[in-house]
């Protein structure tokens, strides 16, 4: 297990510039091709780089749109997947897949590896190199930064890193690192580790007063692993085995996990077992997948 190490600087990251979009990671690929499964460590810079404004380009949600718990949730909002071309849109409560369209790059071609949502449900995305800002109703992408070091196989906005109470751009690698992220400059700094010889299958996910979870590849288990994970440390706890391989994105929805498979498998994850049930198998690779940070809890 690599030892925690606490930060020793705090990056304000106003998120107002990236407009209508949010953030997310690179998931279990490695190489321009992404035909492995594995990260690098590569980040040596300590520091936490908190998001003190999560962005202007969504409206707030009405407080009709509430979960029992009193927290404002975006009940009205999608889960999105995504091929290393393409983003797809999951509605949540008959969960068909619609497809949003093909990302469109400021230059060139580029893979999107990941992708995150924040409390107002704007996204961000990250491939090998670089972080955009992705429009989810278009899947037009804007450059925000080239990386500064790192390889990232899961993104997800997470709060409570490093004793913090906004929300923390975090990316998860092959190797187990939890590593945050500056979405304006690229910077990277080390935050902890999964430990226990775990290491990142491919993706993240938070949700307000939902906890942390993410799938893992584990030396004990066959299949990939749900966990869930302290934000402040980056520590995993096993919660139990998928049954299924390659989860290369996750989100959440009504106190379930919702897991995306390089082979195209659409799965439902049982967040107290673990166990993953298979909802149908889709025509794409995916690759990675978000949702905001306040979607619901309960189902509502």
């Amino acid at each position: 297990m690599m030892k925690v190490n606490h930060c020793v600087g705090l990056f304000c990251v106003a998120l107002s510039a990236v407009g209508s979009v949010a953030c997310s990671g690179d998931h279990g690929k490695t190489g321009d091709d992404g035909s492995g499964n594995s990260a690098t460590d590569t980040g040596s810079e300590s520091g936490i780089f908190v998001t003190t404004d999560t962005g202007s380009g969504t409206e707030s949600p009405s407080d009709t749109d509430m979960d029992t718990d009193t927290t404002i949730r975006r009940v009205d909002d999608k889960v999105y997947a995504h091929s290393a071309e393409t983003l797809y849109a999951v509605d949540p409560e008959d969960l068909s897949l619609t497809t949003v369209g093909a990302f469109i790059w400021p230059e060139g071609d580029d893979q999107m590896t990941d992708i995150a949502l924040n409390d107002r449900g704007n996204m961000v995305g990250v491939s090998f190199s670089r972080i955009y800002s992705v429009d989810k109703e278009t899947a037009e992408c804007t450059l925000l930064a080239d990386f500064d070091g790192g390889s990232f196989n899961g993104l997800g906005f997470v709060e409570g890193v490093g004793g913090e109470a906004g929300a923390t751009l975090i990316g998860a690698t092959g190797s187990g690192g939890w590593y945050a992220l500056d979405p304006e400059t690229g910077a990277v700094g080390f935050v902890g580790s999964y430990g226990g010889a775990m290491g990142s299958s491919g993706d993240i996910v938070y949700i307000r007063d939902g906890g942390t979870y993410a799938t893992v590849d584990h030396p004990d288990y066959t299949t990939d692993v749900l966990v869930s994970v302290d934000p402040d440390t980056g520590a995993a706890t096993v919660i139990g085995e998928t049954g299924f391989d390659d989860i290369w994105g996750v989100a959440y929805w009504a106190g379930q996990v919702f897991g995306f498979t390089d082979s195209g498998q659409f799965l439902i994850i049982d967040v107290t077992t673990g166990q993953g049930t298979l909802v149908r198998s889709e025509n794409a690779r995916f690759w990675g997948a978000g949702v905001t940070t306040l979607a619901p809890t309960i189902v509502v």
